[in-house]
């Protein structure tokens, strides 16, 4: 499993369809709001792999946008990974998936 999430990880990035955020520190309501973000960098058909402050700051505004999931880092999984075409960290999630997988 380990080996897989590394790979695919690996292919998404020198494909440039992985990104990082910095922690969503404040609170996003409204869809409107988290839409504008998910058009500027163009990240429909995306997955958020977020720590868990910045889930309960924007997942009211997510929930509506059919083509992003949101996940903490505990759920990530291959399926996800391959169904998504881009994939999106928080730096507080970076450094729990470094945690969890690359200190083994």
């Amino acid at each position: 499993k380990r080996k897989s999430l590394i790979s695919i990880l690996s292919k998404k990035n020198k494909e440039n369809k992985l990104f990082v955020f910095e922690d969503f520190q404040n609170k996003i309501i409204k869809t409107k709001e988290f839409y504008k973000i998910v058009k500027k960098f163009d990240l429909l058909n995306s997955l958020l792999v977020l720590d868990k402050n910045s889930k309960s700051n924007i997942e009211l505004s997510t929930r509506n946008i059919s083509s992003i999931k949101v996940t903490l880092i505990e759920y990530l999984n291959i399926f996800d990974l391959l169904k998504f075409k881009k994939i999106i960290f928080t730096i507080s999630s970076i450094k729990k998936l470094e945690e969890k997988y690359l200190n083994d």
